[in-house]
């Protein structure tokens, strides 16, 4: 839970990710806007069909960087977690290795086969997120959570912007439109699925400081494992650490096949490859060497994450780029106006 280990972390941070769950939700539904603008194109198609190909050749590159730097982030974090709580002995490379050919070979497979296996999965990582949280009302001490805005607003807002920051990664839906049923409401699933996640994310930041407090979880480097540890239902179910580490690989496996198969979708646009797995395996290796490189240890990851670093990052993202498409979009209107809406 990176949230509560960077920025400002007080007893408040479970209101800013409420503040970004509104924000992220406010965002998405600009988002889903535009890209019902691509009628059914990528966003790299949609600025050529504009007569942008510069554009959409940078763009393109940043959105192949973008996917496999994530993916690298979420490799090592992966990583870092096995080798501190579970594995101490085994080198951290073998489970960047593993994870990544195992993702490697999931996004080469294909988005249908990465859907299939998202359903499966998808419902026991919610239902064991919100089994722990409910697990942890059980021995939480309410006086965790008081006194409220002790600080004032300016931690709630930096908080905010810390949580909102991770929402950014949403804008991959913009390589996936090709692949969404007709049937779907385009402009109401993504905002609602990112409030959906805000939701949970409120009510697990809410359980850790519940749980542990604040004080505590500020000083430890994965929170909600210790709030896991912590887990003691009528004295029979306890060491339930197994079932977050299904938790935690399920996500964390989803989430790096899904950026690595968006990084080969923008790569094989670019070069106008007829096949998009023809360099899946060169990206795969580019994310591994950059989980191991980029840092030497894991506070340089946590340093990276915070809200001056990441939030910055993240808002080219999600922000300066698809603003930059809006305004596009409005010039070739303006100078054309018989295109299409």
């Amino acid at each position: 839970m990176p949230v509560l280990t960077v920025g400002d972390r007080y007893q408040d941070v479970w209101i800013a990710a409420a503040l970004a769950a509104a924000m992220g939700g406010i965002n998405s539904f600009l988002l889903a806007i535009m890209a019902g603008l691509y009628r059914g194109q990528t966003v790299l198609g949609f600025l050529e069909e504009l007569g942008a190909g510069i554009s959409a050749k940078v763009v393109g590159v940043v959105f192949t960087v973008f996917g496999v730097h994530v993916a690298s982030i979420t490799l090592r974090d992966f990583a870092e977690l096995m080798v501190t709580y579970f594995y101490e002995e085994t080198p951290l490379i073998v489970f960047i290795i593993v994870t990544a050919l195992l993702a490697y070979w999931l996004a080469y497979m294909g988005i249908e086969v990465i859907v299939r296996v998202a359903q499966f999965v998808f419902p026991l990582i919610i239902g064991g997120i919100i089994l722990i949280n409910l697990a942890s009302l059980n021995f939480g001490d309410p006086n965790n959570i008081f006194p409220l805005i002790e600080k004032g607003a300016a931690p709630i807002i930096r908080g905010g912007v810390t949580q909102w920051a991770f929402f950014g990664d949403v804008v991959i839906w913009f390589l996936l439109l090709p692949h969404l049923n007709s049937s779907v409401k385009k402009y109401t699933f993504l905002p609602l699925s990112v409030l959906a996640a805000g939701l949970l994310l409120v009510f697990t930041v809410f359980s850790i400081i519940w749980g542990i407090g604040n004080r505590v979880a500020v000083m430890r480097i994965y929170p909600y494992l210790s709030l896991v540890e912590e887990i003691s239902v009528v004295e029979f179910i306890e060491r339930v650490e197994g079932f977050f580490l299904l938790i935690w690989v399920a996500s964390n496996f989803l989430k790096i096949t899904l950026f690595l198969y968006a990084a080969s979708v923008s790569t094989g646009h670019l070069f106008r490859l007829g096949d998009r797995r023809a360099v899946l395996l060169p990206l795969t290796i580019l994310a591994v060497n950059l989980a191991v490189i980029l840092f030497d240890n894991y506070l340089q990851l946590r340093y990276f994450l915070r809200p001056e670093v990441y939030a910055v990052y993240m808002s080219i993202i999600q922000l300066a780029i698809p603003a930059y498409i809006a305004v596009l979009w409005l010039v070739r209107k303006r100078r054309t106006p018989g295109m299409a809406e």
